[in-house]
């Protein structure tokens, strides 16, 4: 009699585990599609600075984990990445979902990405890992983890130099000069491969009371001898001498300050 109760509970909980084991198996389901869909939403908002979209797919919750760095958390931290991207250049950007499976509400993503300046100069490309919750009909990160592929940037050297400009921005000025400023970065990109990863733009998100903004461009290293930081030698690779004077003229009149530092690493 024991023997068959206890071969009973056996195969109750076989049944049991089973069961189990399948509803998890049929609760799982590829929403690659669906996924890839608010990507496309997403990065157009980013690049037509939309910025109601754009935040809309987050909350105070959500949380972003760069590479080399610490996470943050929240809406008005994670905007402010977003503008940082416009800072850079940044006028293109690819997310291309690989796989994204949904657990009950919840959508795990791995894809990979691409952002590019003037839509042809790649300035970094790298995976991702993104967890997603279906709240009502919408979609919100929550959180969001990615590392770049390219390799690091060369180390500074004792010829080597870190190379800081910065500039006073007239308010009626600023878009423009982002516009000017992505096509310079294309441009060198194509000429010197690797410069771009080894910049980094800020802009003061605050302007001054009279609108102006402070913009700075950190490279790190700069290279003497082969990195050209000169902005109209730049363009002649591109534009004729009349062309090339004309942006000159242009970017001239909209700079208040414009200085550059070159600081010597110590060994």
């Amino acid at each position: 009699m024991k023997k068959n109760k206890t071969k009973i509970a056996n195969v109750a909980l076989m049944m049991a585990i089973i069961l189990f084991f399948s509803a998890c198996a049929q609760a799982q389901k590829d929403v690659s599609k669906e996924i890839q869909a608010q990507n496309d939403i997403l990065t157009d908002a980013i690049i037509n600075g939309d910025q109601e979209t754009v935040m809309a797919y987050y909350n105070s919750q959500s949380t972003f984990l760069p590479p080399n760095g610490q996470s943050f958390m929240g809406v008005e931290t994670i905007s402010m990445v977003f503008n940082q991207m416009a800072t850079m250049g940044v006028d293109k950007i690819v997310y291309k979902t690989k796989k994204a499976d949904l657990h009950g509400k919840v959508a795990i993503e791995e894809g990979k990405y691409q952002l590019f300046a003037q839509g042809e100069a790649l300035i970094d490309e790298g995976k991702y890992i993104v967890t997603w919750e279906k709240q009502g009909n919408n979609w919100i990160v929550l959180q969001d983890i990615w590392n770049s592929s390219l390799p690091l940037p060369p180390q500074a050297s004792k010829e080597d130099t870190l190379c800081l400009i910065t500039m006073k921005i007239k308010a009626e000025a600023w878009e423009w000069q982002k516009e000017m400023a992505a096509d310079w970065l294309a441009i060198s990109e194509k000429e010197n491969p690797g410069l771009a990863a080894r910049s980094a733009n800020y802009m003061d998100l605050n302007p001054d009371k009279n609108g102006n903004y402070t913009f700075h461009s950190l490279v790190a290293p700069y290279h003497h001898g082969k990195d050209n930081l000169d902005i109209r030698d730049v363009l002649l690779l591109k534009y004729s001498e009349s062309e090339a004077d004309a942006i000159m003229k242009k970017f001239n009149e909209g700079v208040l300050e414009h200085r550059v530092h070159y600081i010597s690493p110590r060994f």
